[in-house]
């Protein structure tokens, strides 16, 4: 069966793969000017991204430094808003256009999620990130993103993503009850069900207790449902590790 057009070339950048070969090839400048327009690139693909989070995802084989700098740049030519900060113990965040007045913390924690997938997978399995959708509205619930990822095999694989910021005291077993109460719609109408017979499985990052969460999810989880817990903390500390090249 064909894919939808929008699934046949990713959305999200490639990240900055420099063989020593290629590396003899670029000038600095060069190499430079292409970590620039996957920064910019990514931005408008996340909609905004911390420091160690462009960090991770394009400057990793250098050192910190060398990413504030390049940062500093591109606000000083405009090609990204000055930067911002949600708490003084945080990062600077960054973005193109608008400065977001809401939920910063909270799409940067789902962000993660995501350049965790894209990390993890191009490392360790060789799979492509084809789709992200943030904040699909199934009526029923709304997750906070929808991720596509193509495997070597050129099968698709289908997750829904889920950040849980203990601080605001939300009850995680209301969203476990409505992600059942999904799975009892039969979701007929979504496009992904003509690739798959099972329901994505749902990753939720905390930042607090992965016991409490999971004593939410047997006591709500009614059929079953395949959730899968990690700790924002692992999480960032797997990003956080150096690449070669």
């Amino acid at each position: 069966m064909k894919l939808p057009k929008y699934l046949i070339e990713s959305k999200a950048p490639p990240p900055l793969t420099l063989t020593s070969t290629t590396q003899c090839k670029l000038t600095n400048h060069q190499i430079c000017s292409y970590r620039d327009s996957r920064v910019i690139a990514s931005l408008e693909h996340y909609g905004l991204l911390n420091t160690n989070q462009i960090y991770s995802l394009h400057f990793s084989s250098v050192s910190k430094q060398m990413c504030n700098r390049r940062l500093r740049m591109l606000v000083k030519r405009k090609a990204i808003k000055p930067p911002g900060r949600y708490s003084i113990s945080e990062p600077n965040f960054y973005f193109l256009d608008k400065r977001p007045q809401s939920h910063i913390e909270h799409r940067l924690g789902v962000n993660w999620i995501v350049i965790w997938f894209e990390k993890y997978g191009k490392r360790i399995k060789g799979d492509v990130i084809y789709q992200v959708d943030f904040e699909v509205d199934y009526k029923i619930i709304k997750p906070d993103a929808f991720l596509v990822v193509q495997a070597r095999d050129k099968s698709l694989w289908f997750f829904f993503l889920e950040f849980d910021r203990a601080e605001s005291g939300n009850d995680f077993g209301k969203k476990v009850k409505k992600y059942n109460d999904l799975f009892e719609t039969g979701m007929k109408s979504a496009w992904w069900r003509q690739h798959t017979d099972g329901f994505p499985s749902i990753y939720v990052v905390t930042t607090g207790s992965k016991e409490k969460i999971k004593k939410k999810i047997s006591e709500n989880n009614r059929h079953g449902l395949d959730f899968q817990i990690f700790s924002l903390e692992w999480i960032i500390t797997q990003c956080s590790k150096k690449q070669g090249g």
